[in-house]
This record gives structure tokens, C-alpha cells and sequence, in this order.
């Protein structure tokens, strides 16, 4: 039996064929073409941050002015606007619900007993 190589498919061409017009490395499975669309998203990630930098630069926040108005989802699903908090002390708070560790504290409810206290 002749070993047969898994890495790297055999050409398809033959002695004396012209070169590849592509010059750029074949896709050899799976893991090389997701790491350069990876990549390619990571890219245009650094690139819109570094576009919309400058816009949150200037939205800087006022000290003793109140907040501008709006209206958000509550985590039970209800709307809730400013307004309906005013004269009142308000929290706001955003989470990342794929993070590890806010799903452990919340989860175990610890969070919601730090909040209370």
C-alpha cells in the first residue's frame, strides 16, 4: 500500500500546467478558511470601533443636569420610560448574558441579593 497523505490533497495537474492564477494558499479544510473569515470579521470589528470612537468621545455625560429622556425593556418584558422614575434614584444596568460569570451570579441569585442590599 502507498501512504496516502491526509493533509494535502493531490494537484489535479499535471507536469508542464500553468501556474495557479490564485496565488493565495488553497483552502484546506475547514480550520484555515474560518480563521480567515475570522479574520475578516475581526477586522471590520477594530475598524467600526475605531470609526465610532470619536462619537462616543463627545457624547460626554452632564453633571447636575438630568438625563435625557427614554424609554427601555425591563427584564420582565414590560416598557419602562424615565419618567415613570421621576424624583426617584435610577440604576441602570447591562449585562452579557453569554459571560460565564453572569451567568453564575445570576444564576445562584447572588446578584439579585447584592442588588437588595
Amino acid at each position: 500500500r502507498a501512504a496516502v497523505s491526509l493533509l494535502r490533497p493531490r494537484s489535479r495537474r499535471g507536469p508542464g500546467a500553468a501556474p495557479d492564477p490564485d496565488p493565495r494558499p488553497r483552502c484546506r479544510g475547514h480550520h484555515f478558511c474560518q480563521k480567515e473569515l475570522d479574520m475578516t470579521l475581526l477586522r471590520r470589528k477594530l475598524i467600526t470601533a475605531a470609526l465610532a470612537l470619536p462619537v462616543f468621545a463627545l457624547a460626554t455625560p452632564a453633571i447636575d443636569a438630568p438625563a435625557p429622556a427614554f424609554t427601555a425593556t425591563a427584564a420582565d418584558g414590560r416598557t419602562v420610560s424615565l419618567s415613570d422614575f421621576k424624583g426617584k434614584t435610577v440604576v441602570l444596568e447591562w449585562t452579557n448574558a453569554d459571560c460565564p460569570y453572569v451567568r453564575k451570579h445570576y444564576g445562584s441569585g447572588n446578584m439579585q441579593k447584592q442588588q437588595q442590599a
